[in-house]
């Protein structure tokens, strides 16, 4: 059986690290307090980026991972506006030597049934914890989320 990973395409000749924000820090010269310029800007040329990849009437798939043995509730069903897609995940298992992976697949016919910008703006957060809003961490390890063309 095939299993989706999260790093399934790192290191792949079609994928290119895209670099958000390269004028900015994401902290205040000299000072570990946050600079917010830069995470408005990484935010927006997110959001950008999305709608430029994924068109409004285009139907694409939400596949997030989590490893942990039980990972409960994921908190990614907040970003999700029609309940109903519940139904149409799938989740799937895989055991490693080390731990258990957790991939859910979110079929999303129509972006109005997600809310996109402020799932990309939680991705954006997720290393910087006083930003919201965030991706949920039960103590095992944050989503590694992909969006992925039918």
């Amino acid at each position: 059986m095939h299993v989706l990973k999260p790093n399934q395409f790192s290191g792949d000749a079609l994928i290119e690290h895209i670099e958000l924000e390269e004028e900015l820090s994401p902290y205040v010269a000299q000072s570990d307090q946050l600079n917010q310029a830069y995470f408005q800007a990484v935010t927006r040329k997110a959001k950008g980026l999305f709608d430029a990849l994924f068109p409004k009437d285009e139907p694409f798939a939400l596949v997030y991972h989590v490893y942990g043995n039980h990972p409960g509730n994921t908190g990614m069903f907040r970003f999700i506006r029609d309940k109903s897609l519940g139904y149409q995940t799938t989740a799937t298992r895989f055991n490693t030597e080390d731990e258990t992976l957790w991939t859910y697949i979110v079929p999303i016919v129509d972006r109005e049934q997600i809310r996109v910008y402020r799932l990309l703006e939680a991705i954006c957060n997720q290393d910087f914890p006083p930003l919201t809003p965030r991706l949920r961490d039960n103590g095992m390890s944050y989503p590694a989320i992909q969006f992925i063309h039918l």
